[in-house]
This record gives structure tokens, C-alpha cells and sequence, in this order.
């Protein structure tokens, strides 16, 4: 059984960097002026970018993979809704996170 979920980092071009910086700087103002619990828990970059993009790539398997493994689908319920996953980690997730 697999564990845990692996990918791999792509360094954006400098065409690239130069294209995503305007939408960056325009999502960081909405998140500023935006006042939600939502909003306050994308402020904390590194967390909200990390199970963000965990729930992306567990998205992308189940969706266009024949199978999706019940690792997969422990690792995406503790992620959003909290609890224990396939390698026995006990996670609070992002709703507790929210709106906890």
C-alpha cells in the first residue's frame, strides 16, 4: 500500500513568473479586504498553499485515475474534514481550521 501523497516541485519559468505576479498581487488585496474566516485561513500561505494543493492532486486521482485507493481517500476526509489517515496521522483539517 502506498503512502502519503509525492509530487514534484516545478520551478516557474521567468515568462511564467511574470505572468502569475499581477494575479497574485490582485488575490493577496481581495484576501486582504475580504473578511471571512475563509479569508483569514488563506493568510497563512505555506498551510492553506500546502492542503490546497493536496487536495488538488487527490482531486486529479480521483477523477482521472481508474482507481482510487482508500489511502487516497483517508489522506483527502483528514485533510478537509479532520481525523486519522492511512499512515495513522491525526489531522485537524482545514474546516477545523476555519471555522474551529
Amino acid at each position: 500500500m502506498r503512502r502519503g501523497i509525492s509530487f514534484k516541485i516545478k520551478k516557474l519559468t521567468e515568462e511564467e513568473s511574470q505572468f502569475y505576479l499581477p494575479i497574485r498581487d490582485h488575490f493577496a488585496r481581495f484576501v486582504t479586504v475580504w473578511q471571512t474566516p475563509f479569508s483569514q485561513w488563506l493568510k497563512q500561505t505555506t498551510l492553506a498553499a500546502s492542503s490546497l494543493d493536496k487536495i488538488r492532486l487527490l482531486r486529479n486521482l480521483a477523477i482521472h485515475e481508474d482507481a482510487f485507493y482508500r489511502w487516497q481517500y483517508l489522506e483527502l476526509r483528514a485533510i478537509v474534514c479532520g481525523g486519522q489517515t492511512s499512515d495513522d496521522r491525526v489531522e485537524k483539517g482545514i474546516l477545523f481550521d476555519i471555522y474551529g
